[in-house]
């Protein structure tokens, strides 16, 4: 793994040519730095990749989240790419579950998250399922509100470790989406 230094960015995610300058500060926090963090991160995770392609927009569909879980700031919709090969059973595919950092919900920047950050168009080519789940913000218990996946306890002192509400979410969203029973 490595880590770049050489991108003057702000806090954000890097895209290619999508978002923000790089050195700004806000909303969507995905910033055009002529840098793929897409790619790199995917190719830590998966190693060598196939190049990225065109994404299909019709891949990308939204999910019911709620027929997994409620509660604990999880929003009710999230979203999953399916790669065209991945649809017809005519691949074997990856699973990546990506998280949206703080005030990137969809109450703050719509949809700009799952379609603009760059994970669809090595999903097509690699044929990599991505889920992207959604929190919510929430002003009463448990309060959050950024819009943050719990990285601080404010759904209950369980929050980093497999008996979290949120981790417990996501470990059934993944057994969802892949049919395991483990």
């Amino acid at each position: 793994m490595t880590t770049e230094y050489g991108v003057l960015s702000e806090h954000t995610f890097p895209t290619v040519n999508y978002g923000n300058s790089c050195p700004t500060l806000g909303e969507p926090y995905i910033s055009n730095c002529n840098y793929d963090g897409a790619g790199k991160s995917l190719s830590v995770l998966y190693g060598q990749l196939q190049p990225r392609t065109t994404a299909v927009a019709a891949n990308l569909m939204m999910f019911d989240q709620t027929k997994i879980a409620i509660g604990n700031s999880l929003n009710t919709l999230g979203f999953i790419y399916v790669p065209t090969a991945c649809q017809n059973s005519s691949a074997t595919c990856s699973l990546h579950v990506n998280l949206h950092g703080c005030q990137q919900t969809t109450a703050d920047i719509q949809f700009q998250y799952p379609e603009h950050v760059g994970l669809n168009e090595w999903a097509e080519s690699n044929n990599i399922i991505v889920v992207y789940p959604q929190v919510s913000k929430s002003y009463v218990l448990p309060s959050n509100p950024e819009g943050c996946w719990d990285w601080w306890g404010y759904t209950n002192s369980n929050y980093a470790n497999k008996q979290g509400a949120q981790m417990v979410f996501l470990q059934s969203l993944i057994k969802a989406i892949t049919g395991s029973s483990e």
